[in-house]
């Protein structure tokens, strides 16, 4: 059976997607699996706790099996004249046309089949992308680790870097609305 191949940006960048393809890959791995993720520099992670393969992009084989971030034309255009099977992992269906970087679909990439964690990015995949096979793919959740809190705290929460003008206006509404916070 042939080694399955997370193509991941670099680990030291702190993004959810980085997270849930180690995640995915030792989950393989703890299932029999050989599986792995490559990044450019093999480096792990420092904000969260990883186990499981790291490999340098480099050491990607010609019988792997690549799972490729929707939104890298550089990993994409990497591998793209390469034969081995491709899969897409669609986590965010926004971020689609990064990696397609104007091409009209991942096929173009040899990709055929592309994994979706929710049947919302399904939907969107099958309308955008119609030549490719879609699979639901659920998110893994450990229920050990993530639970809701017995007490919840009225808070507002947000990633500047990912809306960075509607986090100003959503702060300026509320600021507006209740100055005394």
């Amino acid at each position: 059976m042939p080694r399955i191949v997370y193509l991941s940006w670099p680990a030291g960048e702190i993004s959810g997607g980085i997270k849930v393809a180690f995640q995915h890959a030792q989950l393989l791995a703890e299932a029999g699996f050989d599986a792995a993720v490559a990044t450019i520099d093999a480096v792990r992670p420092a904000w969260f706790e990883s186990g499981g393969d790291l490999i340098r992009l480099d050491d990607v084989r010609s019988d792997d099996v690549l799972v490729f971030p929707e939104n890298s034309a550089d990993l994409l255009e990497r591998y793209s004249a390469s034969t081995q099977p491709k899969v897409m992992f669609c986590q965010n269906p926004y971020y689609v046309y990064q990696g397609l970087s104007r091409r009209r679909s991942y096929e173009e990439y040899g990709i055929g089949h592309v994994m979706c964690p929710s049947l919302t990015v399904m939907d969107f995949c099958r309308r955008r992308l119609p030549g490719l096979k879609a699979g639901y793919t659920p998110f893994y959740i450990d229920e050990g680790l993530f639970r809701c809190p017995p007490r919840k705290k009225l808070q507002i929460a947000c990633i500047p870097r990912k809306r960075p003008l509607e986090m100003q206006v959503v702060r300026d509404l509320f600021l507006f609305e209740y100055p005394q916070y």
